[in-house]
């Protein structure tokens, strides 16, 4: 992964795509490398090429079930990028079949489903983290938000609480923790 990231501060992208497709196939299905290779083609908006990894990574023997969720993710949004909602809308869908639960995908997928406005499907992959994520601003942050568009009293109350526990002097988090008590 190092030498694509090399390729890449070169300004030299395909050749850092190039060498992790390679490496791929070479080695086998190495998470850092699949994760760099997806957010290398994601950077480029070689949105074809996003669908066909994401199909790739699915085909692989060794691919765990959060990489499963993330070739969904990866689907859905090559969908979105290419105009095709009904295609997203379906592979977004199929993220909740496949647990993320422990992995680092999580909170990336869940936050960038929230971006795209896939509250559902956001809530879905990030509510099960709780416990992960309990120290985490970032999370409560987004759980408050996406509490606050699903009207969920009982899940705004416990994000502003969290958010409230771990920046108690910052004043908009006092203003939520306070209006939902």
């Amino acid at each position: 992964v190092k030498i694509a990231d090399a390729y890449t501060s070169l300004a030299l992208p395909e050749l850092a795509i190039s060498y992790l497709k390679n490496f791929s196939g070479e080695y086998g299905f190495q998470a850092q490398s699949q994760y760099a290779q997806a957010s290398l083609l994601i950077a480029e908006e070689r949105w074809p090429d996003v669908h066909q990894f994401a199909l790739e990574i699915r085909n692989s023997e060794k691919t765990s079930a959060p990489f499963l969720a993330f070739s969904y993710y990866l689907e859905g949004l090559s969908a979105i990028r290419r105009g095709r909602t009904q295609d997203a809308n379906v592979a977004f869908q199929k993220i909740r079949n496949y647990s993320m639960e422990g992995s680092n995908l999580g909170l990336y997928v869940g936050s960038n489903l929230w971006d795209l406005g896939y509250l559902d499907e956001a809530y879905a992959v990030l509510s099960p983290e709780r416990q992960r994520y309990a120290n985490n601003l970032t999370y409560w942050q987004l759980m408050l938000e996406l509490s606050k568009s699903n009207q969920t009293a009982i899940q705004m109350l416990i994000a502003a609480e969290n958010l409230f526990r771990l920046s108690p002097d910052h004043l908009p988090n006092q203003i939520n923790y306070a209006s939902l008590l």
